[in-house]
């Protein structure tokens, strides 16, 4: 009880931009070098697979880019990827406009979205929960291939999403910000990517738009683009310290691939297939 009432009224919002704010600062190197090291030893972080290791600040280093070759995209044309390094959630087909938090914890998917039209769009789809730790890769990639439609900034608060936060602060995820990336498949139907930010998480930020969240907006932002292709894979944004990542399919007949609650999955791991009889 006292842990939720501290989370209650710490300024979340106000603390996590701070922390961002001297995560990006130029810092003399042999410190950078220390934090990190220590940071690495505590997350037991892979450095073998890490693209470079020469950073002047902490954000470089925690939305560090890895070598190609660290994580293949599985090369089936049916098949959805992982967008992150990350935990299993909750999953399954979103009923009576529900989704799942924890086990007995579920939210409202209109409330999720905060829109209507996609609300009904994503209504007896699937979603899946993806939980980024602070010792995760935590750049943000697309799960299939098609075009981007639609940018939504959802304004929040900025509760953990650990553990602790899912099992006891009810429907959590609609109350933090959040950064949503609509795209249109020709296969899968349509996929929101929705980044899902917490305390100490300083900005999510995308690759596409200068739209970020942690900026004190009070009302919803909505942007649509045209002509933007998006290959499985490629990069759509990144998270600056751990969060969540959900994936909604507007397509119920997509079928998932070994996914377990619990289960640690890597960017570029098939989690689920499409065929092309279940769009006929």
């Amino acid at each position: 009880m006292i842990r939720y009432i501290i989370l209650k009224i710490l300024p979340k919002n106000l603390l996590s931009r701070i922390i961002g704010y001297f995560a990006e600062r130029k810092l003399p190197a042999c410190f950078v070098r220390l934090w990190i090291k220590i940071f690495q030893k505590i997350y037991k972080i892979d450095m073998k697979e890490v693209e470079t290791a020469s950073y002047k600040n902490f954000n470089e280093f925690f939305t560090r880019s890895l070598k190609k070759e660290a994580r293949p995209i599985d090369g089936n044309p049916q098949s959805i990827v992982s967008p992150v390094d990350g935990v299993i959630g909750c999953f399954g087909k979103i009923e009576n406009n529900t989704l799942f938090q924890a086990k007995g914890i579920s939210y409202s998917l209109q409330h999720l979205v905060v829109n209507q039209e996609y609300a009904a769009l994503f209504q007896n789809g699937l979603y899946i929960t993806l939980y980024l730790s602070p010792r995760h890769y935590h750049r943000i990639h697309c799960p299939v291939a098609g075009s981007l439609e639609e940018l939504f900034y959802i304004p929040g608060t900025l509760y953990p999403v650990n553990s602790f936060a899912v099992k006891n602060i009810p429907a959590l995820f609609t109350l933090n910000e959040r950064l949503i990336s609509l795209i249109e498949t020709p296969q899968a139907g349509k996929v929101a990517v929705i980044k899902v930010g917490a305390t100490v998480v300083g900005k999510i930020k995308v690759v596409y738009d200068t739209l970020e969240s942690n900026q004190g907006k009070k009302n919803v932002v909505s942007k649509k683009y045209q002509g933007i292709s998006l290959e499985k894979g490629q990069e759509l944004g990144r998270f600056q310290m751990g969060s969540t990542v959900i994936l909604l399919f507007s397509n119920p007949q997509i079928a998932f691939s070994g996914l377990e609650t619990g289960k640690e999955v890597r960017f570029g791991e098939k989690i689920a297939t499409w065929a092309m009889e279940n769009l006929l």
